[in-house]
């Protein structure tokens, strides 16, 4: 039996690890830590950006909000890159969106288009994902913008992921000169946590997770550039849980807090209803706790996803990656709708195609041995080793295995 330990366990996540007079004192710098940072958001001048373009990298993104504990797509590591480390299967995904004006006379259009991949392996999982956002809308002028990301994610301990990004964007500066075209550049690193206890007393699926988004180069000014592109330097917490289910009906709610430069404080409030794991509906509604823009639209986004299973013979395998049966998988089609800001909606639609099933069956494991053998293991060059040969099938990835050797009484 192993015993896993952190390396540098911290005290306000993990206060038992300490003695109890420390605890509760410990406890209290937390506390106060914790007022100090939000009373430097209430006494923030200037107001950053809003970031509405990071709601627009999916069609699951606008509708399920910029969840850092529950989008289920491949792009979701853009908003949390530990977000895809619980990934078994190989996905892609395809999305395009829509930017529309309701106004009356209003003229323009935008698309924004995303794709994106996740790749396991017996080390991790591996994410990329590529975008472009055009728009000429007056209120929402964006790009051309590309952006390029890639990531890496992993359960380093039961139920505890860890996930690392790094991003790049490269467009038109949108505040050069009338008439004159220049370009900008962002990037930096995004560093992610999750960990899922599942059932948590009466709480059942219970996650929640950290994420430090842009730690790097904006593409414009967070407070004085363009208001729809992310702010760099943005960190963000989450939580998501399900108060109902059962074999039919799930009801699945989350709660998400961001401070986007440490300079303002938003949240977003977000519910999902799923029926029968064919149909999810979604809706979120972003709030500005402190600080907001004339020209932010808080107004609730909603979407539905459906789910369907696909088999193909067994001849026709749609990739040679690894052992696993590749001819049997999962497509779902998301859509999503919502105002963006001043009377601009986007309208989106997205699909995401999952080869393989989920592993839920224990590795079969097979030893070719004699049911009793005798070894020396004394070193003179008799019956030293011991040989096992042994197979080991799953319909997933096997990251490892253990040996471990035990007497009669289960001792090791």
């Amino acid at each position: 039996m192993s015993t896993r330990r952190a390396l540098f366990p911290n005290p306000c996540l993990f206060p038992g690890r300490l003695s109890p007079g420390r605890r509760g004192g410990v406890r209290r710098w937390c506390s106060v830590a914790i007022l100090a940072a939000v009373a430097s958001l209430a006494g923030a001048q200037k107001v950053p950006s809003s970031g509405d373009l990071l709601s627009l990298y999916a069609p699951a993104v606008l509708a399920g909000g910029r969840s850092v504990t529950a989008i289920r797509v491949p792009v979701a590591h853009v908003i949390n890159p530990a977000l895809t480390g619980a990934d078994e299967r190989i996905s892609f995904d395809f999305g395009y969106t829509a930017l529309a004006p309701t106004r009356s006379g209003e003229k323009g259009l935008g698309s924004v288009v995303n794709l994106a991949a996740t790749l396991p392996t017996r080390i991790g999982v591996w994410g990329f994902s590529a975008h472009y956002f055009g728009s000429d809308l007056p209120a929402l002028q964006i790009g051309p913008l590309g952006a390029l990301h890639a990531s890496f994610a992993k359960e380093w301990y039961p139920d505890i992921f860890l996930g690392a990004g790094l991003g790049l964007q490269v467009g038109e500066d949108p505040l050069a000169p009338k008439g004159k075209q220049e370009w900008a550049w962002g990037g930096g690193l995004d560093v992610g946590f999750l960990h899922r206890p599942g059932q948590v007393g009466p709480i059942k699926d219970l996650a929640w997770g950290l994420v430090m988004r842009g730690i790097g180069k904006g593409i414009t000014d967070p407070i004085d550039g363009y208001r729809v592109y992310a702010p760099a330097f943005t960190p963000a917490l989450g939580v998501t849980l399900t108060p109902l289910h059962t074999p039919d009906v799930a009801f699945t709610t989350n709660l998400d807090l961001s401070a986007p430069t440490f300079q303002a404080l938003r949240m977003e409030v977000g519910a999902a209803i799923s029926v029968s794991d064919f149909l999810r509906v979604t809706a979120h509604y972003p709030f500005a706790l402190v600080g907001s823009h004339d020209d932010e639209e808080f107004s609730p986004k909603f979407g539905f996803t459906l789910r369907f299973g696909f088999g193909l013979p067994e001849s026709m395998q749609l990739v040679g990656y690894g052992e696993r049966d590749w001819t049997r998988g999962e497509i779902s089609i998301h859509t999503a709708a919502g105002p963006l800001r001043e009377q601009i909606w986007g309208l989106g639609l997205g699909s995401t195609v999952s080869l393989g099933v989920i592993d839920s069956e224990p590795p079969r494991v097979t030893v070719e041995s004699d049911d009793v053998e005798y070894r020396s293991p004394n070193l003179d060059g008799v019956q030293d080793d011991l040989t096992l040969p042994i197979t080991i099938t799953d319909s997933g990835l096997i990251a490892g295995y253990m040996l471990m050797v035990e007497d009669e009484a289960g001792n090791l």
